[in-house]
């Protein structure tokens, strides 16, 4: 029996295979900065007076001394929060202890938290601010104490926050966010870090942490199928169909005109939900 070639059936056949899809993914740089034997690596340090680094702390003893550390680190991924942390202790003092965090970017960005007492001379000038750019974004008059605490500056883009926490019972001391639309790390190809402690009656910091979180991209691989075609019969148009149910079809791109008779369709399919899909192939008028 002779079989007329326009009614023959193409045979469709699904290749499995694996495709690569990148994104972007998650990572992070943490420093644990040293202060056992002075400057710590990669860093440069002012040193001031009765200043010292050592012991894994930043010691400044009276009177009117000041230790200052700072270092510039360049990334090529997108950055997503710098944060920096440290433990410090502020007393009592005649002309003023401080204590400074400091974040800024490449692209003129700054923030910057500061710890500050001084209840003998301005005995209503104890508090805590918060800087972006140029401006003062948060002031804070918190009640007088003599301990150490735990502080926090977090950046992101469009908003800076702090917190600080005592540090015999890690409550929160005092906190706080805004908005900053110049500060965006994201944009930048650097960030600099500066620590500063001065006092006029002694004061230290250690414990001090610079964290990163930044976006690098990763590749995954995924199951993915694609129909390959046979006993097509050149010279006609055929439509390839796709159904989730195997009731309503729709067509997939437009028709085609086979120039072999066996030909694989230029398009992946993703079959994580795998017997989800269906597929047929018309012939198109």
């Amino acid at each position: 029996m002779k079989v007329n070639r326009k009614n023959a059936i193409a045979a469709c056949v699904m290749y499995v295979g694996l495709v690569g899809f990148a994104h972007l993914c998650d990572a992070q740089y943490i420093e644990n900065v040293n202060l056992t034997n002075g400057t710590p690596s990669g860093w440069t340090s002012t040193i001031r007076n009765n200043g010292s680094i050592s012991g894994g702390r930043m010691t400044v003893a009276p009177t009117d001394g000041s230790v200052t550390l700072s270092k510039t680190l360049n990334f090529s991924n997108t950055i997503q929060s710098v944060q920096i942390s440290c433990r410090c202790w502020m007393a009592p003092t005649t002309w003023g202890d401080d204590a400074w965090l400091t974040i800024q970017t490449s692209n003129n960005g700054s923030a910057a938290l500061l710890m500050a007492t001084d209840q003998t001379l301005y005995p209503g000038d104890y508090d805590v601010r918060l800087y972006g750019t140029s401006n003062t974004l948060f002031n804070l008059f918190p009640p007088k104490d003599t301990e150490a605490f735990r502080c926090t500056l977090l950046t992101q883009p469009g908003q800076v926050s702090f917190q600080i926490l005592r540090d015999s019972d890690s409550s929160v001391y005092a906190a706080g966010q805004t908005n900053s639309s110049s500060f965006r790390p994201d944009l930048t190809t650097n960030i600099s870090f500066e620590i500063s402690s001065s006092t006029d009656s002694g004061t230290w910091m250690d414990n001090l942490v610079v964290q990163i979180q930044f976006q690098q991209p990763s590749m995954l691989l995924k199951k993915a199928v694609k129909p390959s075609f046979s006993n097509l019969q050149l010279g006609t148009n055929y439509q390839l169909q796709v159904s989730s149910d195997m009731k309503t079809w729709t067509n997939q791109g437009s028709p085609f005109a086979p120039t072999n008779t066996v030909m694989d369709y230029p398009q992946y399919w993703d079959v994580a939900n795998w017997g989800g899909l269906y597929f047929r192939l018309q012939v198109s008028p």
